[in-house]
């Protein structure tokens, strides 16, 4: 790591794409604190900081506080999120002409790129609307509870999304990392130090004080057991062996297939959260005030605080590492350039016994990937059930956060690792 900081203040072009991440971040940050005109946020802010506004709780982790302050950039990447969920699934031979753009190349990619945005725009207007309609019913915080009302306040929103998807194309084509993936963890960074603080204070206020302490040490142990085990499963890989046959320009040589334990990164857990919080948008909308009726129970349903809906996440996460893992890694191609090449796995035929071979293991994968994912995203949302602390304290402490700060992590040291070595790879040259 030291030498990573020495490499970011001794290289001028590096150094700027990271001071130049920082400053937009900042930017994010302080947008943040900006409310909406004309909405009441007291009642909002008392039921985020008493963890009773179920799985929006959630959404206002992955907004660094935007939700619970009602901002300009309340909704986040949210709806860009949903609407690239969108496109993927009809791109998967579900729709012939996204289908055709996903293999036209570069131009097939931006227009698929174009038409996600029209799409975020869309559900980010939508998705303001109901929000507002939905916490006035709750919380009553809208001064002009009308239909005109309402949708001045959806578009700020949609303005806010769309400036917020802008900052983050910044970040991808000028900074260093993954623009969306960087203003996603800002949120959840900045919440991490007064989460500890308010936890062990909470200890302390319900404990005497050996038991405090013995709490508080648990919890931050937990906290680091959480991180490893992230670190373990985001980086962990099984190796296949592969050698090429006598005929090949690679005789003799072994080398192997790398397959990630976690193929699909942090996006099951991404595309679940966002997934899940379509119905309980709506079904909240519908219900109000209302704590008895149809409408109320789906809201409980889907809310992923409760038994029922940490079921519904937990499935949701397998589904999409099953779905997202098999669409990158295409078992059928990967069995066939093996096959021209001259390569095979030792012990297996080529043809179809290798394309059985790697799909088994790939799905055995999944299977682990998915269970890692479900553990760690579900454990801060069990902690309040047996601990005295909040939901909103136990999201910010890990769970769907910690493996976006982790993966995003990871991808940023990758990143400048990368252009160390390249940069030292061009002065060579040269």
């Amino acid at each position: 790591m030291k030498k990573r900081v020495i490499a970011i203040f001794h290289n001028p072009e590096l150094r700027n794409k990271v001071l130049f991440t920082l400053f937009i971040l900042l930017i994010f940050r302080l947008g943040v604190h900006i409310s909406i005109p004309g909405v009441d946020i007291t009642s909002l802010k008392d039921a985020m900081a008493g963890g009773n506004a179920g799985i929006f709780e959630m959404m206002n982790l992955l907004g660094g506080d935007a939700l619970k302050n009602y901002s300009i950039f309340a909704l986040g990447v949210g709806p860009y999120i949903t609407a690239s969920i969108v496109i993927q699934l009809m791109s998967y031979d579900i729709v012939p002409y996204f289908t055709d753009l996903k293999n036209g190349g570069d131009a097939g990619r931006k227009k698929m790129s174009q038409i996600t945005r029209y799409i975020a725009i869309f559900l980010s207007f939508a998705q303001g609307y109901m929000l507002s309609v939905a916490f006035n019913a709750q919380y009553h915080l809208v001064d002009d509870p009308t239909p005109l009302g309402y949708a001045r306040i959806a578009l700020v929103m949609c303005a806010g999304a769309m400036f917020i998807l802008w900052l983050a194309d910044q970040i991808s084509v000028k900074g260093i990392g993954n623009g969306t993936s960087m203003i996603i963890m800002a949120g959840i960074v900045d919440k991490v130090p007064m989460t500890f603080i308010n936890i062990i204070k909470s200890f302390f206020q319900t404990n005497q004080g050996v038991l405090a302490w013995i709490f508080s040490i648990l919890i931050i142990a937990l906290f680091l057991g959480l991180v490893i085990f992230t670190v373990f499963t985001q980086q962990a890989m099984r190796k296949i062996p592969v050698q090429y046959a006598s005929n090949t320009s690679k005789a003799g040589e072994r080398t192997y297939l790398p397959f990630r334990i976690n193929v699909a990164g942090v996006i099951p857990v991404i595309f679940a959260s966002a997934l899940l919080m379509v119905p309980t948008t709506i079904f909240s909308m519908l219900a109000g005030s209302n704590t008895t009726g149809i409408w109320s129970i789906l809201k409980t349903v889907f809310d992923y605080s409760t038994p029922y809906g940490l079921v519904i996440y937990i499935l949701l996460i397998f589904g999409f590492t099953y779905f997202y893992a098999n669409q990158s890694v295409d078992v059928k191609q990967l069995a066939e350039n093996l096959g021209r090449s001259g390569g095979y796995i030792i012990g297996i035929r080529p043809g179809e016994d290798t394309k059985n071979f790697v799909r088994k293991i790939v799905n055995r994968l999944n299977f682990l990937g998915g269970a890692s994912l479900s553990v760690i995203a579900a454990i801060p949302i069990i902690l309040p059930m047996i601990l005295n602390i909040s939901r909103s304290q136990a999201y910010g402490l890990g769970g769907t956060g910690l493996i976006i700060i982790v993966g995003v992590a990871l991808d940023f040291v990758q990143k400048i690792d990368s252009f160390s070595t390249t940069k030292k790879s061009t002065s060579f040259i040269k």
